[in-house]
């Protein structure tokens, strides 16, 4: 499996960020020092993300299914000969009204997070932090 996370390290270039304007919201029950999400939605400029699942405070793993929204398609994410590559996959990652929209899962432990590539759907993977992002914008209009 790919380590999109180490990629992404790989790849990483310094920006400096001013304001980064995100909406967070979700739902959660606190048991046995696991906090259980039904949904937990956020989004930052260009990218949504909703998830369900749980957090162990003792343990500090974390266990989350559900589903990234980019508003960028997969081709415009990287450079070079490769989006070149990426260009004929865009129409089977274009879902829901976003640009690229993939299944995640996010487990290990807070220390040490690993993302992936995810099949388990989520309840509320439809978008709830799209619908908190367009709200917030019209309030600020």
């Amino acid at each position: 499996m790919t380590n999109w996370v180490g990629a992404a390290k790989a790849n990483r270039k310094t920006y400096e960020i001013d304001q980064v304007v995100s909406g967070m919201a979700g739902a959660f029950h606190l048991e046995n020092e696991v906090i259980s999400f039904k949904e937990l939605s956020f989004g930052i400029p260009g990218a949504d993300v909703d998830l369900t699942g749980a957090y162990n405070l003792n343990k500090e793993k974390l266990d989350f299914h559900g589903a990234l929204q980019l508003q960028a398609k997969a081709s415009q994410t990287i450079s070079g000969w490769k989006r070149w590559l990426l260009k004929p996959v865009d129409p089977f990652l274009s879902k829901n009204g976003a640009g690229t929209f993939l299944r995640i899962q996010v487990t290990g432990t807070a220390k040490e997070p690993k993302i992936r590539p995810g099949s388990k759907p989520a309840d509320n993977a439809k978008g709830n932090a799209s619908l908190i992002r367009r709200r917030q914008r019209k309030e600020n209009d």
